[in-house]
C-alpha cells in the first residue's frame, strides 16, 4: 500500500486523546517546563487560565532560568524548555532530535541602579556599562558618565556591579547588548546565557539580582523590567544602536521587535527600538513519542499564540511607561510561529488539530 503521508486527528479526536493516554489515574496530563524567568509571572498567568479552558491538562512551570530549562528538556526531564534567546547555535546538536524554537512574546530586560542621592533621569551608554562591569569605572561621578548626564549631580560612591551566578537570558541578552559597543567586552566576557564577570557581585536568579540592587547603594545590574518595577528600582535610559537614548517602555520595545523582525532574525540584536529587547522562546521536541501528551503540548502553544497574545495586545500602558509585562509578537512572526507548530508530530501523527 502507497505511503498516506503524514495522518490529520481531528479535533474531537485529539481532545479524547488528552484523556486516554499519558494521563494519570485522575484522568489528567500534566506538562512540565522549566527555564526563563523573564516571562515567569506571565507565563503562570497564562497557564492557569490555559487548564482552566482545557480542564484535563495542567501545566507546571519552573522559573529556574533559561540555562536551566534547556538543560532539563534535553535530559527529556521536561515537556518544554523556555529561554529568552532560544537554543544557543552550540547547544543545538546536543538535543536528540530536532526541535522547534517558538518565539511567543516580546521581553526586555533594563540596567537598575542604586543611587538613593540622585535627582533626575540617568543615562547609561552600554560602553560605558560594559567599562563599570570590566572595572575600568569605578566610582559613579567619573567623567564618562557625567559627559552623557550635564546637569545631573553624580555622587561620589563606588561603583559595585551585580550580575547572575547561575545561566539565565538576561545574562545573554546583557551582554549580547555590550558586546555590540564595547570591543573590551567582546574580548574579555563575550555573549552567553552564563560568562565571567571577574568585577561583578553574583546573585543566584534574577528575583536575587533585584533584591542585591534594592539593599547595595552604589550598585548597577540587570534584570527584566517586571522585577525592577516591582522592587522599586530606577531604571537607566540606555543608548540603541543609532546612539539614542531610550528607556525600556513598551513602544521601544515593541519597536526592537518589528525591527528584528524586518531583519528575519529574531535572535539578533535589535538595531532599532531597545537593545536589551528580546523575544522570549518556548522549545519543544518536533516529535513527541505519546499522542496524547504531545496533543496537549500542541494545544498549549497554540493556545499561547492566540488567546495568550490577544491577552497582551488587549493591554493599554500609558505612553513612555516601562514595559513591565511582556510585549505582542509583529504579526509576520506570529503567523511563522503558528505555522511551525503544525510540524509536531507523533509518528505520522499531525499533533496541531485546530484549523
Amino acid at each position: 500500500m502507497a505511503d498516506a503521508g503524514p495522518r490529520r486527528i481531528s479535533r474531537r479526536a485529539a481532545l479524547a486523546a488528552l484523556g486516554a493516554a499519558g494521563c494519570s489515574a485522575r484522568g489528567q496530563i500534566l506538562l512540565r517546563g522549566a527555564g526563563a524567568t523573564i516571562p515567569s509571572a506571565q507565563y503562570e498567568v497564562w497557564f492557569a487560565a490555559f487548564s482552566a479552558a482545557v480542564p484535563r491538562v495542567t501545566v507546571d512551570y519552573a522559573p529556574l532560568g533559561s540555562g536551566a530549562g534547556l538543560r532539563q528538556l534535553r535530559a527529556e526531564e521536561v515537556d518544554f524548555g523556555a529561554s529568552d534567546v532560544g537554543i544557543p547555535p552550540e547547544a543545538r546538536a546536543t538535543f536528540a532530535g530536532p526541535m522547534l524554537v517558538l518565539p511567543i512574546a516580546m521581553s526586555a530586560v533594563c540596567i537598575a541602579f542604586n543611587l538613593p542621592e540622585l535627582e533626575g533621569q540617568l543615562r547609561l551608554r552600554r560602553e560605558v556599562v560594559a567599562r563599570m562591569f570590566l572595572g575600568d569605572i569605578r566610582s559613579w561621578d567619573d567623567a564618562a558618565i557625567a559627559e552623557d548626564n550635564p546637569g545631573v549631580v553624580l555622587p561620589r560612591r563606588p561603583v559595585t556591579p551585580v550580575g547572575r551566578a547561575d545561566g539565565g537570558g538576561s545574562t545573554a541578552i546583557f551582554s549580547r547588548g555590550l558586546a555590540a559597543a564595547s570591543a573590551a567586552w567582546r574580548s574579555a566576557v563575550g555573549v552567553g546565557l552564563a560568562v565571567t564577570e571577574p568585577h561583578a557581585v553574583n546573585a543566584r536568579g534574577s528575583d536575587g539580582v533585584a533584591a542585591l540592587l534594592s539593599r547595595l547603594p552604589g550598585a548597577v545590574g540587570y534584570v527584566e523590567v517586571a522585577r525592577a518595577v516591582q522592587a522599586s528600582l530606577r531604571v537607566a535610559l540606555v543608548d540603541d544602536e543609532a546612539g539614542a537614548f531610550l528607556g525600556p517602555t513598551q513602544e521601544a520595545v515593541l519597536l526592537a521587535g518589528e525591527d528584528l523582525s524586518r531583519a528575519g532574525d529574531l535572535f539578533a540584536l535589535p538595531r532599532a527600538g531597545f537593545p536589551f529587547a528580546s523575544p522570549t522562546f518556548l522549545v519543544v521536541p518536533e516529535e513527541v513519542p505519546d499522542v496524547a501528551r504531545g496533543a496537549a503540548l500542541a494545544r498549549l502553544l497554540h493556545w499561547l499564540l492566540d488567546e495568550g497574545q490577544a491577552s497582551l495586545r488587549r493591554r493599554t500602558t500609558a505612553p513612555g511607561a516601562p514595559a513591565n509585562t511582556l510585549a505582542p509578537l509583529p504579526d509576520v512572526v506570529l503567523d511563522q510561529a503558528r505555522a511551525d507548530i503544525r510540524r509536531m508530530r507523533s509518528g505520522r501523527t499531525t499533533l496541531l488539530s485546530i484549523d
